[in-house]
């Protein structure tokens, strides 16, 4: 082999640090064996991997601790811990198992490709008169291909234990999120059900007051007939009344010879009588006046009370609002940076 092409896609800074070291160290690179630089970047991506498995299960540990000391049911009242558990966990354990199924698609793949490379290398590498178990025991490359397997195989046995810790505490935060809810479902069936009492409650005491309201005003019309039948008959023997207080004054009376005699001032009476009545009438009609103007007065206090309270209700409904918004935009913006994670 006289000549070797390389191909390099999207090399990672340590890789490319890593191949100017070795091109360093070995200036005539047609006298060094390819096989040589493969091991080279295997052990770079081999430690890339083991790093951004150690971070994946950093991150699953503290997600894993977060969940088992999360308050339930009445411990929430008990304790006054800054976390609680909602579907953001259940979200970020759903991408972190995604994370770790890749991972262990990319771990199978590279396994192949240094398998694949090792049975290259023994075909290209002539054999001699050792026997198989020495070469093997003294080829450095050939070992180090295999050491690469075994260390690819340790990570995957790590990647799969991450996966079913990250499956046990999915499983733990949907049992949760289920405990939750059906708490939650409990309390608002309690809530609903003492509601349902108070109103049927205040159905019964409606009842009540209606049958109360319906007796007084019964009682009302009664009383109202009465009145009618009195005013009526006042409106008949009135004429009479009036006519015998008139000849019951001293301003009428009887001569000597029987027949009735009017004084001269008997004019007084009326001028006494007609400004009392046109008085009379007139503070009727004041009272009545101030009396509407004061309801009227009463009813526009009223409404302007009601729509203060109102615009004061809703303008707590907005703050809360907002608040909530402001807290789910920070939530998602925690779950966003917890999810965003280094590449290998």
């Amino acid at each position: 082999m006289n000549n070797s092409v390389w191909i390099f896609i999207a090399a990672s800074e340590m890789a490319e640090k890593r191949f100017r070291k070795y091109t360093s160290a070995h200036p005539d690179l047609y006298s060094v064996n390819p096989f040589e630089l493969h091991l080279v970047f295997l052990d770079t991506a081999i430690s890339n991997w083991q790093r951004y498995i150690a971070d994946r299960m950093e991150r699953v540990q503290k997600q894993s601790n977060r969940v088992m000391l999360a308050p339930t049911g009445t411990e929430k009242q008990a304790l006054l811990l800054d976390f609680e558990i909602n579907f953001s966990d259940r979200q970020m354990l759903k991408q972190m198992e995604d994370q770790v199924l890749d991972i262990v698609v990319i771990l199978d793949s590279t396994t192949d490709t240094v398998s694949s490379l090792l049975e290259k290398y023994k075909i290209c590498v002539p054999q001699d008169d050792q026997t198989s178990y020495s070469r093997v025991a003294y080829d450095p490359i050939e070992i180090g291909f295999r050491e690469k397997l075994q260390e690819l195989s340790l990570i995957k046995t790590k990647t799969e234990a991450l996966m079913r810790r990250i499956q046990g505490t999915t499983s733990l935060v949907s049992s949760l999120l289920e405990y939750e809810s059906a708490q939650i479902t409990s309390e608002n069936a309690q809530i609903t059900a003492a509601n349902g009492r108070s109103l049927e409650q205040l159905a019964q005491e409606a009842r009540i007051e209606n049958i109360t309201m319906r007796m007084l005003t019964e009682k009302s019309t009664r009383d109202a007939s009465s009145v009618q039948v009195l005013t009526i008959m006042t409106l008949v023997y009135l004429p009479s009344t009036v006519v015998a207080s008139f000849f019951s004054t001293g301003f009428v009376r009887h001569d000597d010879t029987g027949k009735l005699v009017v004084a001269k001032n008997a004019w007084v009476y009326a001028a006494t009588a007609a400004p009392l009545t046109i008085m009379t009438l007139l503070v009727w009609r004041l009272w009545s006046h101030y009396r509407t103007r004061r309801i009227a007065l009463e009813t526009q206090n009223l409404h302007a009370a009601t729509s203060s309270e109102n615009e004061k209700e809703n303008t707590s409904i907005d703050i809360e609002q907002n608040a909530k918004g402001r807290a789910t935009l920070r939530t998602r913006i925690a779950s966003y940076r917890m999810t965003k994670v280094p590449q290998p």
